[in-house]
């Protein structure tokens, strides 16, 4: 697996077809971690999802552990096919949900062995058995994530 050129983007902002502006995505998720934390943080809000938790709050510890979760809404961005979006000479452009559920599959081509690489090192780099140990197993871990990847609606079919 090759590394990218230049720092992932979340956020490009353009202006007459022109690159204006564009945020990282490591700034991105740490701006949406802050802000999730920030409204987690709010007495009603709190209260409201941890009664759909069937607790009576949400402890500081799962505030955090919640937000951390919430900043990896957006890992997808960094494949090749969704960066290419800020090329507009690019050919090949991809979303950034289904290509991460591909991958996740087994459904995104390449070798059994490169693709067991991919998820290897994207499962390294989201921390997955830090993950684990909070959430307690996989099942409970994919629910989390599951929630988190469908920011946009519907999981689209991996492919």
């Amino acid at each position: 697996m090759s590394a990218l050129r230049t720092p992932a983007w979340a956020k490009l902002h353009v202006e007459n077809d022109a690159e204006v502006d564009r945020l990282s995505l490591v700034d991105h998720a740490a701006d949406v971690a802050a802000v999730a934390e920030a409204l987690l943080r709010q007495p009603n809000v709190n209260a409201r999802l941890a009664r759909l938790a069937d607790r009576r709050q949400l402890d500081p510890p799962t505030v955090a552990r919640l937000a951390a979760l919430v900043a990896v809404h957006d890992v997808g961005k960094v494949n090749r096919g969704f960066q290419a979006k800020a090329d507009p000479q690019a050919r090949f452009r991809r979303g950034h949900v289904q290509p991460l559920l591909a991958l996740l599959s087994g459904a995104s081509g390449g070798s059994e062995a490169a693709q067991r690489a991919q998820r290897t090192a994207l499962s390294s780099a989201l921390g997955v058995p830090t993950l684990l140990s909070w959430c307690g197993g996989y099942d409970a871990l994919g629910e989390l994530l599951t929630a988190v990847l469908a920011h946009h609606g519907d999981l689209p079919e991996p492919g």
